[in-house]
């Protein structure tokens, strides 16, 4: 099974490299929405690359992010369209600022394994929503 993982980062780069290498699995997709405002180098681009030795890593187009308006929702939007583009089976919107507390082989994979039917999300399909 596919995860996608959709990382909205703003800084702590040294932290985002640990939380690439933590979900670092073959299938993995990790998408970067990096905030258009922070001080990214070349050399933390390659960082975040050389981090991932089985992940997808994706960065997604920049958008200067103001915490809690609508540019933080455009930058996520941005992630969703581009986790889009792959057939993923999961999607995990999360911050450059969060670690899974167990390895990937605990907490993510068991509960996708055991029956997917039973995850307690429910999918529900809307229609003539404006964001369509």
């Amino acid at each position: 099974m596919k995860h996608g993982f959709l990382i909205l980062l703003h800084n702590n780069y040294d932290q985002a490299r640990k939380l690439i290498v933590l979900l670092d699995n073959k299938d993995s997709y990790i998408f970067l929405h990096i905030d258009k405002k922070s001080n990214l180098s070349d050399k933390d681009v390659a960082q975040f690359i050389n981090a991932a030795h089985l992940a997808h890593i994706i960065f997604v187009d920049r958008v200067s992010v103001q915490w809690g308006g609508y540019s933080q929702v455009q930058a996520t939007l941005n992630l969703l369209k581009k986790a889009d583009e792959y057939d993923l089976d999961y999607y995990h919107l999360i911050s450059g600022a969060d670690l899974p507390l167990n390895a990937y082989s605990v907490c993510i994979l068991p509960p996708a394994r055991k029956n997917p039917a039973t995850l307690p999300v429910k999918i529900c399909h809307v229609t003539g929503f404006p964001c369509q």
